[in-house]
């Protein structure tokens, strides 16, 4: 009986795991690398890079001039509220978003700079994102329209690419 609850539980584990991927999604994500750096120069700025790290060309449908996803913000293991670049909220609202098709080859990437003049949080009447408001916490990327077309003549494939948890803002090296 022991033995079979432990089985149970393991498989449990084992499934939750599992990325939540559809069946022609967990290929292209697979595909590409989604890497989120911090720049202190200026005001500071968000780098956000979009690799192909797949062996074919990739034909994806985003907006190569900028990033149009939701920064993922956490004090600890808890998270806070996330913010979005000042035109995000108003894309969300429109039926469909107008990004054009983009072909990536292997090993190429898409590089967008994000400064925190143009990042807002959400709600609270779209308080402005600071150096000081990120100190003490740890940020990451979500690309949320991302699409993939696999072929010519088949249907969009929405993939969510998600960088790493960037870790990097403390007290002392926010000036």
């Amino acid at each position: 009986m022991n033995r079979r609850i432990i089985l149970y539980l393991f498989n449990l584990c084992m499934v939750s795991v599992i990325p939540a991927f559809g069946a022609d999604e967990a290929p292209y994500s697979k595909s590409l690398s989604l890497t989120l750096a911090y720049s202190p120069a200026k005001n500071g700025s968000f780098v956000v890079i979009l690799k192909n790290t797949s062996k074919r060309e990739l034909d994806l449908m985003l907006n190569t001039r900028e990033v149009e996803g939701e920064f993922n913000v956490f004090e600890g293991k808890e998270k806070v509220p996330s913010f979005f670049d000042k035109d995000y909220l108003r894309k969300c609202l429109t039926s469909m978003w107008f990004s054009g098709v983009s072909k990536l080859k292997p090993d190429a990437e898409i590089k967008w700079t994000v400064p925190l003049d143009e990042l807002v949080y959400f709600g609270a009447g779209d308080k402005p994102v600071t150096r000081g408001s990120l100190s003490g916490k740890s940020i990451s990327l979500n690309l949320d329209k991302l699409g993939v077309f696999p072929a010519s003549g088949k249907s969009i494939i929405h993939v969510k690419a998600r960088s790493a948890i960037l870790s990097r803002f403390r007290r002392s090296s926010l000036p």
